[in-house]
């Protein structure tokens, strides 16, 4: 992770707190959509966090510090799992926000393979 906030210019504390205040304002805006979800709350909570790094990078315009392949490997979950919870119960959510979701994958495709 602090490789990755040095690739794009981010402050390792300042990303830190960043994410933690968006993570929380996702979760509590989203409180009765996960408790129906029935997911497991460590799959749901690891979603949040990439949704959140997602977020954050689309506002500032910079690719996101945290990859799937990441967040599972920390956070002990499958990919398929996150992607799931991420997809299923998220996107209505991202949406809503007026971050179209699957502007969000073009805009990471766009910034991440741009140099291909």
């Amino acid at each position: 992770v602090e490789e990755r906030c040095k690739e794009e210019g981010v402050a390792l504390e300042e990303y830190g707190s960043k994410l933690m205040l968006e993570a929380y304002r996702i979760a509590r805006e989203n409180r009765d959509r996960i408790i129906v979800s029935g997911r497991r709350p460590y799959v749901v909570a690891a979603a949040i966090i990439y949704i959140a790094d997602k977020i954050l990078a689309f506002k500032e315009g910079r690719r996101p510090i945290l990859t799937q392949a990441l967040i599972s490997r920390i956070c002990n979950v499958s990919g398929n799992a996150l992607r799931e919870c991420y997809s299923k119960v998220f996107r209505e959510y991202l949406q809503k926000k007026g971050i179209p979701f699957m502007e969000l994958r073009s805009y990471h495709k766009r910034k991440c393979y741009s140099h291909l």
